[in-house]
């Protein structure tokens, strides 16, 4: 500047920046125009671009994330700091208390980094447990044991053919047939239970 004055020349810093890791840089002129050598009139302006210093000043902390909303994250955290956020990611949580908060995040805590550096995280997504699956026993009373295994068998249920609690008959056309079934027809049960049956025993005429 001091080279410019006797000259009749002005100067006129301009922006962005040069960066640099060399803090000894710091404030030198990086680049002038014109350059130097060219022939101009006095009065004219000299722009200049000064190196800036990128040293630790510059570099930030990220901080811990996690069980934040990503907008508080940005608003008390990350913003202050000149960081910025997006989420990359969902991971399922049985928690509806958690969901829409963070769950991971890169960079770590603790990591240095530049200003305007974006953290990208993964927040919970909240994923109730499935309902158990549940059918209604059909009616049983009165099929034949092939019968009822076939019905069963559609609903996603097991037939426990009783071979206690038999009721004698002198019906033959009972013979093989179902007189009882636990549990009743219309209880709600879970796909994959057992319903017992006792049937009846022909023992011919009396």
């Amino acid at each position: 500047m001091d080279q410019l004055r006797p000259l009749g020349l002005g100067i006129l810093p301009v922006s962005p920046r040069e960066e640099t890791d060399d803090r000894s840089q710091d404030r030198r002129i990086a680049k002038q125009s014109p350059p130097a050598g060219t022939q101009v009139k006095r009065g004219s302006v000299v722009r200049i671009r000064t190196y800036r210093y990128q040293g630790e000043s510059e570099e930030v902390k990220v901080p811990v994330l996690r069980e934040k909303t990503p907008e508080e994250a940005l608003a008390r955290l990350l913003r202050p700091l000149g960081l910025g956020i997006q989420v990359v990611g969902r991971v399922d949580t049985k928690s509806r208390p958690q969901e829409g908060r963070i769950r991971d995040q890169t960079p770590r805590q603790g990591t240095r980094v530049r200003r305007g550096t974006v953290v990208q995280v993964k927040v919970y997504r909240y994923a109730p447990p499935p309902k158990p699956d549940r059918v209604k026993v059909p009616d049983l009373v009165n099929r034949t044991i092939s019968e009822a295994e076939r019905i069963l068998q559609e609903v996603g249920l097991r037939l426990l053919v009783m071979s206690v609690g038999r009721h004698k008959t002198y019906d033959r056309a009972l013979a093989d047939r179902i007189r009882q079934q636990s549990p009743s027809q219309g209880t709600n049960v879970l796909r994959g239970s057992d319903v017992r049956v006792f049937g009846y025993r022909y023992v011919g005429r009396p």
